[in-house]
């Protein structure tokens, strides 16, 4: 984009009056592309680089709650302890019916307002002679 911007800034400035703004905006075209766009693209290059790295080491788990909900002052349980307690949730969730949902509330349409705001003779008149052509008419 920032090429095409540069490229038509030369192009569209025709004549002796847009000669320095070409020859400008070929210096900065120049600029860009050997400075800036070649460093911006080897820092991008670098951040998705480490971006990747980052992705691929596995996280740390965070460590556990001292008061977690629901923790009782057991030890940690077994992963098939774990796996049980989660099935027996999962089946609560299976074994709901029509009457354990509560509906939602009904839904009502907001009135829209019939009332519309003019503005009065005097502010109208105001605004039409603020406007130039107006004025010349």
């Amino acid at each position: 984009d920032t090429l095409l911007l540069f490229s038509n800034c030369c192009k569209y400035n025709t004549g002796a009056a847009g000669q320095w703004f070409r020859t400008e905006a070929g210096r900065q075209k120049k600029i860009w592309k050997e400075e800036i766009f070649s460093e911006a693209k080897f820092k991008f290059k670098a951040d998705m680089a480490k971006r990747k790295n980052a992705l691929k080491r596995k996280p740390k788990p965070p460590p556990p709650l001292a008061f977690a909900p629901g923790k009782s002052d057991k030890p940690t349980s077994s992963a098939t302890e774990i796996r049980a307690k989660e099935a027996k949730e999962d089946k609560a969730i299976n074994n709901l019916t029509a009457e354990d949902v509560k509906p939602l509330p009904p839904w009502k349409y907001k009135r829209r307002k019939t009332e519309i705001v003019v503005p009065s003779m005097q502010c109208l008149a105001a605004m039409l002679l603020a406007d130039p052509f107006v004025v010349r008419v």
